[in-house]
């Protein structure tokens, strides 16, 4: 479906620019501008028309490149982290992990069974990103959601612990500033850090109380998978 989404959005982009271009054809040719980065930019004396279906073109084809960039880098990233964790389940760390945590879990995430394995990458998961450990909550959230999903009888419908997992880890609570912030601003950074924090613990409590309360509604409770009936085909 995101597909879909970003596919619509690109020819939407592209119509719009070539209509704006033919607008303005008749116009005075419009000067090429080249950016050369943060630095500035070079403004070329050659003219040229459809300059915006031009710009459009490039930016879609620049940043496809650079989604490709990212996924191979995180080959690495998700390589190392999935490969401590693996062996943090073969030791018995995870084990340990999920009944040191569970009672702070359990409330945020009752559905979930006691001793349960999800709990221990949920924790992994949260514990990152309030550490600023970005690239290392990646993986743990996949892993998380991996082992929520084993507990959903539903293979197209999320449940509660995925939802509040995911609200969550888009609150991004952070206790810590992340790696890339402290090397681009430094000791600055200190200036930042209680907006970060109150910020960022706010953005966690609303989560928690609208997913709750979402969660109670009667339109959203038809379609949770752990209470409506499962149709199973028996062909």
């Amino acid at each position: 479906m995101l597909n879909y989404i970003w596919a619509g959005l690109i020819a939407f982009s592209l119509v719009f620019a070539l209509a704006s271009d033919i607008r303005d054809y008749g116009h005075e040719p419009q000067a090429v501008v080249a950016t050369t980065g943060p630095a500035g930019t070079t403004v070329a004396t050659a003219p040229g028309h459809f300059l915006k279906l031009q710009a459009i073109t490039a930016a879609a084809t620049d940043f496809a490149q650079k989604a490709v960039e990212i996924s191979i880098g995180l080959i690495g990233v998700l390589a190392l982290w999935l490969g401590l964790m693996r062996i943090g389940e073969k030791s018995g760390l995870i084990g340990i992990l999920v009944k040191v945590i569970q009672p702070v879990l359990r409330p945020l995430f009752p559905e979930i069974p006691k001793d349960h394995p999800a709990l221990g990458m949920i924790a992994l998961n949260l514990s990152a990103n309030m550490l600023g450990l970005g690239n290392a909550a990646t993986p743990f959230g996949i892993k998380a959601m991996e082992e929520l999903q084993k507990l959903n009888p539903s293979g197209d419908t999320a449940t509660n612990p995925m939802v509040m997992l995911l609200a969550l880890n888009t609150a991004c609570v952070q206790f810590v500033p992340p790696a890339t912030l402290v090397a681009l601003m430094g000791v600055q950074t200190s200036r930042i850090y209680f907006p970060i924090v109150t910020v960022t613990a706010g953005c966690a409590i609303v989560a928690i109380i609208v997913t709750k309360l979402l969660g109670r509604m009667w339109v959203y409770r038809r379609t949770d998978p752990n209470r409506a009936p499962v149709l199973v085909d028996n062909g």
